[in-house]
């Protein structure tokens, strides 16, 4: 009867770490004292990768809609001369971001969602910290 108990408490031992760190979205993050800002902040500095060959050649457009998805309100349009562009949304917002490349006469789309946050911390940097969190986004084509 003891050994299942203690099996058990193993098993939940070795699952806890595991479900914290594979969690969507960062429960506890972690704070990079390099990047606090000593002023609470309103809105955040979105950052958004693009693929590096199109950017060159201007081929890429990106969209920030208001929501969880592309039906939500169209907010902003840019279009990107670097790899990584920064757009600013205000802060506990759910964007969605949408690049979209052209390449040959085909079209090539990919989505992700962001939801900047921030963290308030005075005890894991030598002063007050606010931290922005959960800013930047991968919309870089994997394949095509």
């Amino acid at each position: 009867m003891e050994i299942k108990f203690v099996r058990k408490i193993v098993v939940a031992a070795l699952l806890l770490p595991f479900i914290f760190t594979s969690s969507c979205e960062k429960i506890f993050p972690i704070v990079d004292c390099n990047e606090c800002l000593d002023y609470e902040p309103y809105q955040a500095t979105v950052k958004v990768k693009t693929g590096h060959n199109y950017t060159v050649f201007g081929y890429v457009t990106v969209n920030v809609y208001e929501g969880t998805d592309t039906s939500g309100e169209k907010i902003k349009t840019y279009f990107p001369t670097s790899q990584t562009s920064v757009v600013d949304l205000t802060l506990n917002k759910t964007y969605t971001i949408e690049a979209i490349y052209l390449d040959k006469g085909k079209r090539y789309r990919a989505l992700d969602s962001v939801k900047p946050s921030v963290k308030y911390t005075d005890s894991e940097c030598d002063s007050e910290c606010w931290y922005i969190y959960n800013n930047k986004v991968d919309l870089r084509l994997k394949y095509y």
